[in-house]
């Protein structure tokens, strides 16, 4: 695998990336800034994004010039397409495990202020409180309702649009909590 360094201004993003990149430019540019550029982007033969789309957004953003990028050559079109979608996907079957998260966490915390690891504080209470933090939580907002979507596996939660943020908190905790795999949070 060769590493390129290619003009920020000849690499294009995919025109119908299904990822919605906005809410993570923010913290992956202060990660490039905080760690420095650690993953290339892929691009196609045209220089158009294959995989990286939020670190090329972030990239814009810190104003840089050049990217590291890896040309996925040996891909046809259709592999291309697979793996634009996969590499976007695999990363949710990954779980943590919390015994060890707490050991790492408290390593760091002793150290460095905890947004150094983008975890918020909320997140921070699931994992070392455990479920009744995100359970005392879905109390406390009382107004947040589930019901059932009518379709299997599907349950949509009606809230506050002021709530939004708070109540995805809720949700991942709990998910993560329970070791619930294979959910998605819009």
């Amino acid at each position: 695998m060769e590493i390129l360094l290619r003009e920020l201004d000849s690499i294009h993003p995919y025109e119908n990336n299904p990822r919605i990149n906005e809410p993570a430019i923010d913290k992956v540019a202060d990660s490039i800034k905080r760690f420095g550029w650690q993953q290339p982007l892929v691009i196609d033969k045209d220089g158009v994004i294959v995989v990286g789309h939020t670190r090329f957004y972030a990239a814009q953003r810190l104003g840089l010039e050049r990217v590291p990028c890896v040309l996925a050559a040996e891909l046809t079109d259709d592999e291309v397409q697979q793996y634009r979608i996969a590499d976007n996907k695999l990363n949710q079957f990954a779980l943590w495990d919390n015994d060890k998260l707490k050991v790492e966490l408290n390593a760091i915390l002793g150290k460095f202020d905890p947004s150094t690891v983008y975890f918020s504080e909320v997140e921070l209470d699931a994992i070392f409180n455990g479920l009744g933090a995100w359970e005392s939580d879905i109390d406390a907002m009382g107004r947040v309702e589930a019901k059932d979507s009518q379709a299997k596996g599907r349950l949509v939660v009606q809230f506050d649009e002021k709530d939004r943020e708070a109540v995805k908190d809720c949700l991942t905790r709990a998910i993560a909590t329970l070791n619930i795999e294979g959910v998605t949070l819009a």
